[in-house]
């Protein structure tokens, strides 16, 4: 008995085209993503030489510019809209930290009217920010004064 041969087709999966439409895919959303700058007011900041980094989840902070107006998270804010927005900040929890940025050229007197402003509301936990250029270069620290 004679048995025929069978002619085997070679299965192969040409991965040419995939190759391309995954290269189109990976350039289209290179192209089209767009990446977000963290906002924020341009302060220059006052040196010091130690450098306490704490980060802590719950933290406020209150932005003064170089013309003493106050802001809380970016938010323009006067004094009495900044008093209510830290006090409504220690309803939901008492412990947390107040960090002051404050531009270098900022009034002295605008940097103690929103300690005055934190102890009043019974923000106990305070810092103020700072940048270490000689370990660091332009890292923001915070430096606690309270506790």
């Amino acid at each position: 008995m004679r048995f025929r041969k069978r002619t085997r087709q070679s299965v192969t999966l040409d991965i040419t085209p995939l190759i391309d439409v995954v290269f189109l895919l990976v350039l289209f959303f290179m192209v089209t993503t767009t990446f977000t700058t963290v906002g924020g007011l341009r302060l220059d900041l006052p040196e010091a030489e130690t450098n306490e980094n704490e980060e802590t989840p719950e933290e406020i902070r209150v932005t003064i510019d170089r013309e003493g107006r106050f802001h809380l998270e970016e938010t323009r804010l006067n004094e009495e809209a900044l008093r209510n927005a830290l006090i409504a900040a220690v309803k939901k929890r008492k412990d947390r930290v107040l960090i002051i940025q404050a531009d270098k050229n900022a009034s002295h007197g605008r940097v103690v009217r929103v300690m005055d402003l934190a102890k009043t509301v019974g923000l106990n936990r305070l810092a103020i920010a700072t940048k270490n250029e000689k370990v660091f270069g332009d890292l923001d620290s915070a430096a606690d004064t309270r506790k």
